[in-house]
């Protein structure tokens, strides 16, 4: 790589010591054994800074930009991050090599002071904020599955600092062959908070989810995802009113599915298929999941209300005339849903209380059962682990 600076480094004894200006890094590559393209690499990475202050321990970050970035995952079969293990393996070989052989007459080095001893003084923490961050034209790159899927990476975001309670705004866009996934709105580091949108178009599922090696059965064939939800996990979404407690998430929208057919491997011999999957959040309400364990007080309930509709569902076995259930348009409304204990937080000595659901008026629309009878009895599709014995079918 090639790299370009332009600093500005002030000196006051006791009183100022700080570095300003830009720095750029061009056309870096990172390459690891068992792997044609970088594991690591970007066309250009630009850093102002106003400034670093080594005295105060502050990076004030004016800009970031990066442009032509690539990072290679390997979901499965390997190190996630191969950039990463290759650094730590060069970084062993290198202590190795240094390390001389100990002498059997060797003394023992003499100790040393603690570290945090009273005499020293406390360490100053840093601090840092984030006026801008620019990325474009990147990718996350997954590879060692079936087959390889890149992840187009697009991002603007501003406003971020380690210890601000002011929020920032993100707006971070992914693309996976013809689908996207766009997730925009306020963000806080600390305590972590978003409030905002996720909208996700034309995503096929299949080949990411095997390729992040998700699915341990080659189940999923065809699905197609799409959302459009509102979360407010401890801010507000941009243009509401107020927002959930600090460390509680909500959730409104819709999550709908496409398109999907999945079959089961031998021996679990069926196969579903769906038009529409959608799943309708009036809200969906998770009290206290941002914050870390209770040891004591209330459980914290799961809620939930909305409504689960299907249409043209349909089951069927290896033989679709030998066994099928289908059914053209399902509706079911969900008035309440309560999952009691499901959040960590449970206290002590609480009795434990059942899931509660309230159920409104379902729709069943054209409902179709088909079952061939046989000299053992029915012809069922194989749900379990265990093969069935195989038996001629006979129409009755």
């Amino acid at each position: 790589g090639e790299l370009d600076a332009a600093l500005n480094y002030r000196l006051e004894t006791g009183k100022q010591n700080q570095v300003s200006g830009t720095v750029s890094l061009r056309d870096v590559a990172v390459r690891v054994s068992d792997f044609e393209e970088p594991a690591l690499g970007w066309k250009d990475l630009t850093v102002k800074l106003e400034p670093l202050d080594l005295i105060a321990h502050r990076a004030t970050v004016t800009e970031v930009a990066l442009n032509g970035a690539s990072l290679l995952v390997r979901p499965q079969g390997g190190d996630l991050l191969p950039f990463l293990a290759a650094k730590a393996a060069s970084k062993v070989n290198a202590v190795t090599d240094a390390t001389p052989a100990a002498s059997p007459n060797a003394k023992p080095p003499p100790a040393t002071a603690k570290a945090g001893a009273a005499s020293e003084p406390d360490e100053i923490p840093w601090h840092w904020s984030l006026a801008s961050l620019h990325i474009d034209d990147s990718r996350v790159l997954l590879r060692g599955a079936e087959a390889p899927v890149d992840v187009g990476i697009a991002a603007v975001v501003s406003d971020l600092a380690d210890g601000g309670e002011q929020p920032g705004k993100a707006d971070l866009t992914m693309t996976i062959a013809k689908g996207q996934v766009a997730l925009k709105g306020a963000v806080r580091v600390n305590p972590p908070a978003f409030g905002g949108s996720l909208k996700i178009s034309d995503l096929s599922l299949p080949g990411l989810a095997r390729a992040a090696g998700a699915v341990p059965l080659a189940l999923s064939q065809s699905a197609m995802l799409s959302s459009d939800l509102k979360i407010e996990a401890g801010l507000a979404a941009p243009g509401d009113g107020s927002g959930p407690a600090a460390n509680d998430v909500r959730v409104s929208g819709k999550l709908a599915l496409a398109d999907l057919q999945a079959s089961g491997i031998a021996p679990q011999n069926f196969a579903v298929g769906a038009k529409s999957i959608s799943l309708d959040i009036d809200e969906l309400s998770a009290p206290g999941v941002l914050s870390a364990p209770a040891s004591s007080g209330p459980s914290r309930d799961l809620t939930f209300k909305g409504r689960l509709s299907l249409g043209e569902l349909q089951l069927t076995g290896p033989d679709p005339k030998a066994f099928l259930v289908g059914i053209q348009a399902l509706s079911l409304p969900i008035m309440e849903l309560n999952v009691p204990g499901l959040l960590p937080g449970k206290g002590q000595g609480e009795t434990s209380k059942a899931i509660a659901v309230v159920l409104g008026d379902v729709r069943i629309e054209s409902p179709k059962v088909r079952v061939t009878r046989t000299a053992d009895g029915f012809a069922l599709p194989n749900f379990s682990a265990a093969p069935a014995p195989p038996s001629p079918p006979s129409e009755s």
